[in-house]
């Protein structure tokens, strides 16, 4: 790609800045808008990268959830999932719902839905 951008580090326990291949922070006075612009920005990233991190965790439970029923794979709850949004979705709908939208048979559906309510 050709690109060349520069990062900076912020070393958390002295807000110090840090440049690529340089062995001296810059050091951004105390309260200075320029520094507080930083913090936020470091601040969004990790909640941002937090967030994100739990949604895919979330997933992934639910996606494992769902493949714990027998005759559940990993491509049938996948596409469970998807139909309705989440693991906590499906278990408000009925068996024949869970059938047509998830493209199952209804003794499956009905599996499921017994599976879901043990949980």
């Amino acid at each position: 790609m050709g690109l060349d951008i520069p990062l900076v580090g912020l070393a958390k326990k002295f807000e110090y800045l840090y440049l690529p291949g340089e062995s001296n922070p810059i050091v951004l006075e105390e309260g200075s808008p320029g520094l507080r612009l930083v913090q936020a920005v470091r601040d969004e990233t990790h909640r941002f990268a937090t967030n994100y991190n739990k949604l895919l965790r979330k997933k992934k439970l639910s996606l494992s959830s769902l493949e714990s029923v027998p005759g559940i794979g990993p491509v049938k709850a996948k596409k469970i999932l998807q139909s309705f949004g989440g693991i906590d979705k499906i278990k408000y709908v009925s068996p024949s719902e869970i059938a047509k939208k998830g493209s199952i048979n209804i003794e499956l559906a009905e599996t499921v839905c017994e599976y879901l309510k043990k949980k």
